[in-house]
């Protein structure tokens, strides 16, 4: 009783540090000159969001480019409380403190509470994580599916429960939608699972082990599988998205200078023949902000 109280105790404790971070960062976005200037990837997530969130399900066309579970977060939230740019905000917050708790709740599982607690106060002050927590962008969700994701593996990891196996593919399906690049995460685990299983002669034949590692994957693909149908039904067969290949060629194409630079003749999903009139004005801001970050990118090379 004596360890869950004082579990209970550092839990409060680091979300009152990461609370009281946060309502700093919260209001230091809203004084910054930029805040609600939407970026590159950000009108991605936000046109689609709003798109989704006034009942139009129709884009994009082809396969996601990008996380589709962020563009539906955002959807959910336009849909709910406005599409206000500060709710946004308001998310990007609160899953930084749910990903503090996850942080110092794997750490409990690796070390003393103690030291548990310092590394979750320590993460809370963590510069590039409260940066991205202000940036219109799924890197915050992507963070905190990830963490999340280790936990659940951690604690199915304790006695191969199926309940535990079911969570954690689902943490992970969330996460592999956030970052499609966590199918590396859930391949990699499944595969040391398997590996292990049947390097024990012991567990060899364990068939409820097994079935907890197809409970496992079942539950992330149950996750996922709505996204690759969707993909399929607009003509792409791709699992989550399409824009892996795009990274790729913005690192290692010809104008490659190790800086990120928009692509030449790609616009982000925003097209200058607009025909909506009330957007007409808001799509030339963007398009006039993409041409000067874009000569800040050439300047600075020069």
């Amino acid at each position: 009783m004596k360890t869950l109280s004082d579990k209970n105790r550092f839990i409060f404790l680091i979300l009152f540090v990461a609370i009281i971070v946060r309502i700093g960062i919260f209001f230091g976005a809203l004084s910054d000159d930029t805040f609600g200037i939407l970026r590159f990837d950000e009108i991605y997530y936000h046109d689609l969001a709003f798109q989704w969130a006034n009942g139009d399900f129709s884009g994009p066309e082809g396969a996601f480019i990008m996380s589709p579970l962020w563009s539906a977060l955002l959807a959910l939230i336009y849909a709910t409380v406005g599409d206000s740019i500060i709710w946004t905000l308001l998310l990007q917050q609160f899953l930084g403190i749910v990903s503090t708790i996850f942080i110092f709740l794997i750490a409990r599982q690796i070390m003393p509470i103690k030291w548990a607690f310092w590394t979750g106060i320590l993460y809370t002050f963590i510069g590039p994580v409260l940066f991205y927590e202000t940036v219109f962008s799924p890197d915050t969700l992507v963070t905190t599916t990830l963490i999340a994701s280790t936990w659940s593996i951690l604690v199915w990891k304790e006695n191969f429960s199926q309940q535990k196996a079911a969570l954690a593919g689902f943490i992970i399906g969330s996460a592999i939608l956030a970052r499609p690049s966590a199918l590396l995460l859930l391949l990699g685990v499944a595969t040391i699972v398997a590996v292990t299983l049947l390097r024990n002669k012991s567990e060899q034949k364990n068939y409820k082990n097994w079935l907890s590692l197809a409970i496992f994957l079942f539950c992330a693909g149950l996750v996922v599988s709505p996204v690759t149908i969707r993909n399929k039904m607009h003509g792409d067969p791709v699992l989550v998205t399409t824009g892996g290949p795009l990274n790729l060629y913005i690192g290692n194409g010809p104008n490659a200078d190790g800086t990120w630079r928009p692509p030449d003749g790609w616009q982000f999903g925003i097209e200058e023949e607009e025909e909506v009139p009330e957007k007409q004005e808001l799509i030339r801001q963007r398009l006039a902000l993409q041409r000067f970050l874009q000569q800040v990118y050439d300047q600075q090379l020069q």
